[in-house]
């Protein structure tokens, strides 16, 4: 008896894990200008804007053989389309799989002549594979436009002498002496007198919590002597 409990325990708490547990092995295969491929002035059509790429992912870079290559380069190299800098990776194939296995900045070029300061090239940002999304430009200026709540303005306090007029001030407006204010705030609280104190509260749900946890701790006593 004790040992099917402790096995249906065990799986149930299997089985919760695994729910609680990230998504694993979700990785995207990211075709680089999706229908239009790897192009002359690739990095001014904004193929990159919103995407988010992770440690996992693969890039297809897809073209006419003969025609552009894929070459990885440095930062340095990549502002200046320095064709004959350090070279971190090259395909030519047109039909090129680039695994990102780390994370940081990744630069590509076309090797071309021409066609890198014609604006083939392309900068991504590789994130950890359970690192949180960048917060883009366009989710920036929609927070930044967000209008701002007026704060009210002051409220006017009362004046400490009433002004003087023809008729007498009303009874509610007229000072009133240290008995009535008195029998004022007994009338104000006896409804309340009989409404049990959030101490009292807190403490009975303590006793309540205290009698729950000593019933579980006596049914697995019970279980496991079983």
């Amino acid at each position: 008896m004790a040992s099917r409990q402790v096995q249906l325990f065990a799986t149930t708490a299997i089985v919760f894990a695994i729910a609680c547990l990230p998504a694993l092995g979700a990785a995207m295969d990211w075709t680089v200008g999706d229908n239009d491929g790897w192009r002359a002035g690739f990095n001014k059509t904004g193929w990159t804007d919103g995407k988010t790429f992770r440690v996992g992912d693969t890039l297809l870079f897809k073209y006419t053989k003969g025609q552009h290559t894929v070459v990885e380069v440095n930062g340095a190299d990549f502002r200046a389309c320095n064709l004959q800098g350090q070279r971190l990776g090259a395909w030519n194939t047109g039909n090129d799989v680039v695994r990102l296995q780390n994370p940081g900045r990744r630069w590509f070029i076309c090797d071309v002549a021409g066609h890198c300061d014609g604006g083939m090239k392309m900068l991504i940002t590789v994130l950890d594979a359970g690192a949180p999304a960048p917060m883009t430009p366009a989710t920036r200026a929609r927070r930044a436009r967000r209008p701002r709540r007026p704060r009210s303005p002051p409220r006017p306090q009362p004046s400490a002498t009433p002004s003087a007029g023809p008729w007498p001030p009303p009874p509610w407006s007229r000072p009133r002496s240290r008995s009535d204010q008195a029998v004022a705030c007994d009338r104000a609280v006896a409804p309340y007198r009989s409404v049990p104190s959030s101490l009292d509260f807190i403490l009975s749900w303590g006793s309540l919590c205290e009698f729950f946890v000593v019933l579980v701790l006596s049914f697995w006593v019970i279980v496991f002597e079983i």
